[in-house]
């Protein structure tokens, strides 16, 4: 399961605490949110949007889930509205309420309008519910927006992004991890219109990350490389030079190094083929895959040049190696 944004856990956290939620509730109404979250991640749904609440609730009911947790989900998730966007009403409240009965079997009344309760206590109602916090017309109605540059969809960049990694045949991996770097922006910036997204936003996020987040220096270089590759081939925009930028502290490397007689001592005690692969890789300089992908054909022994082909990124080249490391 997915781990929420950023601080938005404490901050839903205070705002359960600040209704008297008891301890119990809230962690349930907390775990309401992660699967709620992580269902958004899964089937590339806006998180911050009201309307994929309906969806969510449809889920729970294929997966066979009470009345009672449909409603206590309901009621989690407009906890999680109210906390994001300001009361607001919209045109669609009423197509969203209706999509809300369906979801679970037709109820008469509207799901999230029900008191919290939490399936620990056995269907009773919460300490909250008995406090008089009730739910607000504005709670109620989980169409509210904060902001009309927010909220928007961003499945047409996944999808662009997919085809644009794959058109460039980089590896499964850079894919995973443009992707997931491209849904931490997107929570970030709320799900701002793609189409709205700036240079400020890109100095933000990285800031973020650095000050905020603690990453280390090369995973925010990993993200601004993500994020380049966003706007270049996905945006189609480019954000120029980019300054301001609150940098990760990169901490100093001393790489260690043996000497040849240390190195003569390791290859003695390895046996063949192992020893032959030591050889390649220290004196070719070769990578693992790429020495673990050599042929005959990438050896000529009478020049006594190794040429690897399809190396890291595509790209072939060559290096000279002993003729002696092939003989016993």
């Amino acid at each position: 399961m997915l781990m929420l944004p950023g601080d938005l856990s404490q901050q839903y956290n205070d705002l359960l605490i600040r209704k008297s939620f008891p301890d119990e509730a809230k962690s349930t109404y907390l775990k309401w949110l992660r699967f709620y979250w992580d269902f958004c991640d899964k089937y590339h749904f806006n998180p911050y949007c009201p309307e994929s609440l309906p969806r969510f609730l449809q889920k729970l009911v294929e997966k066979r889930q009470s009345d009672q947790q449909l409603k206590q989900a309901g009621h989690a998730m407009t906890m999680f509205y109210r906390m994001q966007y300001q009361p607001v009403p919209c045109s669609g409240a009423a197509l969203a309420e209706n999509s809300l009965q369906t979801a679970v079997h037709n109820e008469s009344k509207p799901l999230i309008a029900a008191p919290a309760e939490t399936m620990a206590t056995g269907g009773k109602p919460s300490k909250a519910a008995n406090q008089g916090d009730s739910v607000s017309p504005h709670e109620n109605d989980i169409t509210a927006r904060v902001d009309p540059g927010t909220g928007s969809s961003w499945v047409f960049v996944y999808d662009a992004l997919n085809s644009e990694i794959k058109i460039r045949h980089y590896s499964p991996k850079t894919l995973k991890s443009y992707r997931s770097w491209a849904r931490h922006f997107q929570a970030f910036t709320k799900s701002k219109d793609y189409e709205a997204l700036n240079q400020k936003d890109v100095v933000d996020f990285l800031s973020h990350l650095a000050v905020v987040k603690q990453v280390s220096a090369s995973s925010q270089n990993q993200a601004f490389n993500a994020l380049l590759f966003l706007y270049k081939h996905v945006l189609k925009n480019e954000f120029g030079e980019i300054k301001g930028v609150a940098r990760a502290k990169r901490r100093p490397y001393i790489p260690v190094v043996l000497s040849r007689e240390e190195i003569d001592l390791i290859v003695e005690h390895l046996d063949e083929p192992v020893n032959l692969i030591a050889k390649l890789l220290y004196g070719c300089g070769l990578r693992l895959f790429e020495c673990l992908n050599l042929r005959v054909h990438c050896f000529n022994f009478d020049a006594g040049i190794l040429t690897v082909h399809d190396g890291k990124g595509k790209r072939t080249g060559q290096c000279q190696f002993h003729k002696l490391w092939f003989r016993n």
